[in-house]
């Protein structure tokens, strides 16, 4: 649609964009916020038990956007001078947004804080927003087959599973499943 909008088939703004933004993306957000939970896993958990430390990586995730938001702010604004206090902080404002809830809060954030004032920040922002988030979740991609990482990381059954297991594979001359492949063994059980 960009390409499109840029070599003059699409408008550059109408109505519909508008409404998109104001009506149609609030209520998918919600719609998806509405939705019935997903089915206990199979290890017997209740979703209390499993909720307290989402919630925990949650706040600890936000408060770090927050408080990077913030030394950003200060660096941008007042030590290098790059952009006004009020652009500092729009950006500030609409990059912790989306780090903590996604694209949508980010256009919330940009529309609350009068963003499109300052000509081109706006979509510098989206634009940053997405090679870096691009390249955030490629790292975190590859990151996820290094073993110090799953080992790192792996849930407590699959230490013990892999506990068990390691004698027969050893024996065997195999290694056992990566994770990825397990899983999928597990959901295609279930």
């Amino acid at each position: 649609a960009a390409v499109l909008s840029n070599v003059g088939i699409l408008p550059a703004s109408a109505p519909a964009y508008d409404a998109c933004a104001t009506v149609a993306l609030p209520l998918a957000v919600a719609t998806g916020l509405l939705a019935p939970p997903p089915p206990l896993a199979s290890g017997g958990q209740s979703r209390d038990s499993q909720l307290l430390p989402m919630l925990c990586a949650f706040g600890v995730g936000a408060l770090g956007s927050a408080l990077g938001a913030w030394i950003m702010h200060a660096v941008t604004a007042r030590w290098l001078r790059l952009w006004t206090v009020r652009e500092a902080a729009a950006a500030a404002g609409c990059l912790s947004a989306t780090y903590i809830g996604g694209s949508a809060n980010f256009f919330g954030v940009a529309a609350a804080v009068g963003a499109s004032e300052f000509g081109a920040l706006l979509p510098s922002l989206l634009a940053a927003d997405l090679v870096v988030m691009g390249v955030y979740l490629v790292a975190l991609t590859g990151g996820s087959r290094l073993p110090l990482l799953q080992r790192a990381f792996s849930a407590p059954a699959r230490v013990e599973a892999k506990g068990a297991d390691a004698a027969p594979a050893a024996a065997a001359g195999s290694s056992p499943p990566p994770p990825l492949a397990s899983a999928r063994a597990r959901l295609a059980s279930a």
